[in-house]
């Protein structure tokens, strides 16, 4: 999540797969709320602090999750298309060149659109490609 083209939230998510298939997936998210010193992160970084807004941690903390939870049924019970569209209204990858690492596979290509089912869709000089899991660099 970014601020002013610096980033200040960041979310981890990793799916759990047995030899049946998926299980589930674990999401982790971190919030920069009262960093001064953010040069070791590695790109342009900031926190609430820094941008003088002061917050009650809990209270963030409930925020976080009630917005969560407000579509998370919705979620289960109708996929990934329930949100896709604010989604993809905040993402700000469109257009620009990433390179995807996974056990698998590394791909580089132009960001077109994120699929119905969830899935990054890059343009490659193979042609499209879908993929589902992953870590990116811009």
């Amino acid at each position: 999540v970014f601020v002013n083209s610096q980033k200040i939230c960041g979310i981890l998510s990793e799916a759990l797969f047995t030899k049946n298939g998926f299980v589930g997936l674990v999401l982790g998210v971190g919030v920069n709320i009262a960093q001064q010193d953010l040069d070791h992160v590695g790109q342009p970084a900031t926190s609430l602090t820094r941008l003088h807004i002061q917050t009650n941690e809990d209270a963030l903390l409930q925020d976080i999750l009630n917005r969560f939870f407000q579509s998370y049924e919705k979620l289960l019970q109708y996929g990934f298309e329930t949100i896709r569209g604010t989604y993809l209204q905040f993402f700000p990858y469109i257009g620009k060149t990433v390179q995807i690492k996974n056990a698998a596979q590394e791909v580089t290509g132009a960001v077109q659109t994120i699929s119905p089912e969830g899935k990054l869709v890059l343009k490659t000089p193979e042609g499209f490609t879908e993929i589902s899991i992953g870590d990116m660099m811009v």
